[in-house]
């Protein structure tokens, strides 16, 4: 599986992370945010993954990977990480601008919901 498929594999699943940490927080301001967050990630994980099979030309196959879901303590940490694995691979699709751009809305989503879940309480 190549990096480009890890990684919206692991997109898809920070969907329902982020959907977990929404139900487990005791914090209105993070219940917002993340709701925000995991309403809006699908839309933008299907978009660059359609956009890299234009690219690559083959579908997104499942590795058959076990992704585990933690608590509400771990958004800005688990965000943080997410943010910091979506500009590597954007880093790495700088010749493919229909990818480039569809990360850079992933990007602004995450940095957005990491602004509101540390200054917004």
């Amino acid at each position: 599986m190549n990096k480009i498929a890890m990684y919206q594999e692991a997109a898809l699943f920070m969907s329902a992370r982020a959907h977990m940490w929404h139900l487990d927080t005791n914090s209105y301001a993070a219940h917002k945010a993340l709701q925000k967050f995991y309403e809006d990630l699908p839309d933008l994980v299907d978009a660059f993954a359609e956009a890299s099979m234009s690219y690559q030309m083959e579908t997104l196959q499942p590795s058959g990977g076990v992704y585990r879901f933690d608590t509400s303590d771990m958004a800005v940490s688990g965000l943080e990480q997410f943010l910091q694995i979506t500009k590597q691979v954007h880093s790495e699709c700088q010749l493919q601008p229909g990818l480039t751009n569809a990360l850079e809305n992933i990007i602004s989503l995450i940095e957005s919901t990491l602004y509101k879940l540390k200054h917004l309480r």
